[in-house]
């Protein structure tokens, strides 16, 4: 690859003392023609965290006990962009979402304080859990064995949604940004020169697209299309059949939790499926520009190795029904336990 290649994605080790405030900035790392040492620039951060403790507790001490996360670099004319809508609705939809994962702990706490011996929690497994302790000593373990649990469940859901937050939903945002980027530059091919520096931005970004797929489409992204529908499903089916049988407080948990799932399925997934459209758009309008320059059988085989970008999980990818799927089958599976349910209750 040629020296001036802007390497698109890098996977680095990061120290976290208790001090330090953690972005997960867009920056940009180069490879200049004149120079071996790598030159790092710090953009103005574009996806930040509201919970910059959780953060640290999470990444330092949480379940995946690692410090090891992917950064997003940008291409230098990136930063000078103006930030689209499409960004400020994925910002908005990230900061909702880890503000879920923070009010989430304190919901179950309250839902347990109002009613302790809920499955599939500690205190139901016991024979003879009571709702109400008559002893000092009762409420004192009961209080203790909820805080091990609000503690335990504060760990495993920020360790696991902090991948998808600054990896997934950012990665497809910033893939997205360079395709916008090409798009502009592919409008002004005049020469050779134009067409070669569009050239090697697409292969850059076919690199980025391996190197994100790689970390995302065996563990993260199967786990979202499976995690968020079934979510959705519980939270719906809840919030329409069970909302007397909850307390107040602890019933707000489950429409929170259902909108956010709608949310990711009706914004995320769409926004994945827009790389595979907005690459293929891409590399025809390159085609169309560069037909009339010279060595064309070269620029043919260039144009013919382009392949269309995905974000894939398994040996699938997301394309524009995957949303409009996965919301069905949501619907769908609420309403037949609702029928299932009534019928119960029926007979």
């Amino acid at each position: 690859m040629d020296n001036d290649l802007h390497i698109l994605l890098v996977r680095a080790d990061l120290l976290l003392p208790l001090h330090t405030k953690i972005h997960f900035e867009l920056i940009r790392i180069t490879f200049p023609a004149t120079e071996n040492t790598i030159n790092v620039k710090h953009s103005k951060p574009i996806f930040s965290s509201k919970f910059p403790f959780l953060q640290k507790l999470a990444l330092n001490r949480g379940a995946l006990q690692g410090n090891r996360i992917a950064r997003m670099v940008t291409h230098p004319e990136l930063p000078k962009s103006p930030v689209s809508l499409r960004t400020k609705a994925m910002k908005l939809c990230i900061i909702l979402c880890e503000s879920t994962v923070a009010v989430f702990p304190t919901l179950i706490f309250i839902l347990l304080t109002f009613a302790p011996c809920t499955p599939p929690f500690i205190l139901s497994m016991l024979p003879n859990c009571q709702p109400v302790q008559t002893t000092l000593l009762g409420r004192g373990i009961q209080g203790l064995i909820h805080l091990y649990e609000i503690w335990t469940i504060s760990h495993i859901t920020y360790s696991g949604s902090i991948w998808i937050f600054y990896i997934l939903f950012v990665g497809i945002d910033c893939m997205l940004n360079y395709l916008n980027l090409l798009k502009r530059q592919s409008f002004a091919i005049l020469n050779s020169e134009d067409k070669d520096n569009c050239v090697r931005l697409y292969c850059s970004i076919q690199i980025l697209e391996k190197w994100f797929n790689s970390f995302v489409m065996d563990k993260i992204l199967p786990c979202v299309i499976i995690c968020v529908p079934a979510l959705e499903i519980v939270a719906l089916f809840v919030c329409v059949n069970l909302h007397q049988d909850i307390s107040g407080l602890g019933f707000l948990l489950f429409p929170l939790v259902a909108f956010d799932a709608a949310m990711i399925i009706i914004l995320v997934f769409p926004l994945a499926s827009w790389v595979y459209k907005e690459s293929k758009e891409t590399i025809r309008d390159i085609s169309s520009k560069v037909i009339f320059l010279d060595n064309k059988a070269l620029t043919r085989r260039q144009i013919r190795s382009f392949i269309p970008l995905r974000v894939k999980f398994g040996s699938n990818f997301i394309d524009r029904t995957t949303a409009l799927v996965i919301q069905n089958f949501v619907l769908n599976r609420t309403m037949t336990l609702t029928l299932i349910r009534s019928r119960k209750i029926i007979t």
